[in-house]
């Protein structure tokens, strides 16, 4: 069974993060039209779809 101790998702970077700073990542995958996924978020950086 899965360990509740380990985390699903583990961000790690080269840089310093302050607490509180805002985390993004561009998932760098494509999908075919009819699968697009709208998201909501209203970030100002958003490139129009989650992935």
């Amino acid at each position: 069974s899965h360990d509740l101790h380990f985390p699903n998702l583990a961000l790690f970077t080269r840089t310093h993060i302050k607490a509180g700073q805002e985390l993004t990542w561009h998932y760098n995958c494509e999908l075919l039209p009819d699968r697009e996924v709208k998201c909501c978020c209203g970030s100002k950086n958003f490139r129009g779809r989650p992935f």
